[in-house]
């Protein structure tokens, strides 16, 4: 797994943040395949989802080898580089791919998609019935994890229908929302990106969206 799949130079020791990311992605779908509840595909996203990362990781190492080149052109192009490096966003989006935490799956087909499904759920500091927690810490299990900031019973029994491999929580951010301004409920996956989220609009038709991320992603209850 991981670099062992992986065939790049070692610019910005990329691979083992690729590596702990492809490991995770296909750890919490085989063990779903092992205890009986996959749900059709799940094995087949792991390549859909995680291709396109280590090819652009492939990509990303051979422009910075580019660097290296002390040829005139070589050393125009560091100079470019030297000048992009001074913007804010650049430095921003270079941090984002180089520790792969910008990776973004693409929505599943014909799902309907808000702007936070398939991206790493933000780490927020949550207040639950258990007291304060972190989004992050309620992944520990290694579960799907239900986030409810609505208070809404309907999507909870939902997410109880299959309580065996879902945490259902309800909670209230309790530090500035951030990524998460405007979303009432998410559903998180156990590598921590964002299954399915609402922002509170067509409460009917939300709860079907939910029901169908669930039988998508964790099998029928």
């Amino acid at each position: 797994m991981g670099d062992a799949a992986h065939i790049h130079f070692p610019m910005g020791g990329q691979g083992l943040n690729v590596g702990l990311q492809d490991a995770m992605n296909l750890g919490w779908k085989l063990a779903a395949a092992v205890k009986g509840w996959a749900p059709p595909r799940l094995l087949d996203s792991y390549h859909d989802e995680r291709h396109p990362v280590g090819r652009a990781l492939s990509r990303n190492t051979e422009a910075q080898t580019q660097l290296l080149d002390l040829s005139d052109p070589g050393l125009a192009l560091r100079e470019l580089m030297s000048d992009l490096l001074a913007i804010d966003a650049v430095n921003r989006r270079l941090a984002g791919q180089i520790s792969a935490l910008d990776v973004a799956y693409p929505p599943a087909e014909g799902a309907p998609a808000h702007a936070s499904v398939g991206r790493r759920a933000p780490d927020r500091a949550l207040e639950t019935a258990r007291g304060p927690a972190r989004l992050y810490d309620l992944l520990h299990a290694g579960r799907f994890v239900l986030l409810d900031l609505a208070g809404d019973a309907d999507l909870q029994a939902a997410g109880g229908a299959c309580r065996d491999r879902v945490d259902v929580v309800q909670a209230a951010i309790v530090a500035p929302p951030g990524d998460l301004a405007g979303v009432d409920a998410l559903l998180v996956r156990p590598d921590g990106h964002v299954a399915w989220a609402s922002d509170g609009s067509g409460r009917a038709a939300r709860l079907d969206e939910l029901r169908g991320a669930l039988a998508r992603w964790c099998g029928h209850a």
